[in-house]
């Protein structure tokens, strides 16, 4: 459990389901810059779908590549379709010049709308985006970074960009809100949690528990609740009643933005979901000493 005692050092790890690429934690399901891995981007247009680069409904896959087959001249209507060297890709034909399109290379396209060349060749816009009266943007949502998110849903971007939601929150017409629902017991159900993960061989139990953190059921609620945890220099508390985001000891046990140390327990995983649940809702509710 959160150190009192050590060297400080300050160590970040992604959140189960969230994979760190260059430092930041992405969702490789449906990231288009790190689809199904990092470093993994999907073309201009195209989306991420568990994993896996998805074309957009203008565009075909041929060869493992999006084409766009109105304008690709590699690819003029059909896959394969190439256009010999002195020709161009026209609404999906090879044709000798572009009309009133503009020519880029071997296509013909439209600057306005193509996400290829949008206000000019080769301008392609990031993959997810569209490209309407010459420049990029989303279809729908927000544009954060070379995403587009709904910022009323998306707990990484929660009313506005970069707005990030903690552990045991859920945004909610664009406010991280408390996920609580129903009554626990601290006593009944928190106590019990904590005494069975964390006091096993005397860690943090008996006349010298590790670290000076004590978490025997009839301990545990004086030691947690509205405590300074030193291990962050005294700067957050081990449980803010209320809020589950900023109280260290969730922090601690789902290995997110912890100051030093590792998560906890030391088992190589955090507590089963149904449990972390309910240390979650009793914070959410007040933290009451039920």
């Amino acid at each position: 459990m959160p150190s009192r005692r050590g060297v400080r050092e300050r160590t970040c790890s992604c959140p189960t389901g969230a994979k760190a690429c260059s430092g930041s934690c992405v969702d490789v399901s449906k990231d288009v810059q790190n689809c199904g891995g990092c470093g993994n981007s999907c073309s201009a247009g195209s989306s991420c779908e568990d994993g896996q680069c998805t074309c957009p409904s203008s565009f075909k896959s041929c060869g493992g590549t999006c084409a766009d087959l109105q304008s690709d001249p590699k690819n003029c209507g059909a896959c394969g379709a190439a256009c010999s060297a002195n020709q161009v890709c026209l609404t999906g034909k090879c044709a000798t010049g572009c009309g009133s399109l503009a020519q880029c290379g071997g296509s013909c396209v439209d600057t306005q709308t193509s996400v290829l060349s949008c206000g000019g060749c080769d301008k392609a816009c990031a993959a997810e985006l569209t490209c309407a009266g010459g420049k990029c943007g989303c279809a729908t949502g927000e544009l954060c970074g070379t995403s587009c998110v709904d910022t009323k849903t998306d707990a990484a971007n929660c009313g506005q960009c970069g707005v990030a939601c903690g552990a045991g929150e859920a945004c909610v017409g664009g406010a991280c809100q408390c996920s609580a629902s129903g009554t626990v017991s601290f006593k009944g159900d928190v106590a019990p949690v904590l005494a069975s993960a964390c006091t096993a061989a005397g860690c943090h139990a008996g006349m010298k528990p590790k670290e000076g953190l004590a978490l025997e059921a009839t301990k545990s609620y004086a030691e947690l609740v509205n405590v300074a945890a030193s291990q962050c220099g005294g700067k957050r508390k081990l449980v803010a009643p209320g809020s589950p985001s900023s109280s260290y000891l969730l922090q601690k046990l789902l290995n997110v933005d912890i100051c030093t140390g590792t998560q906890m327990p030391k088992a190589g995983q955090s507590l089963p979901q149904k449990q972390i649940d309910i240390i979650s809702s009793w914070i959410c509710s007040g933290a009451p000493n039920n």
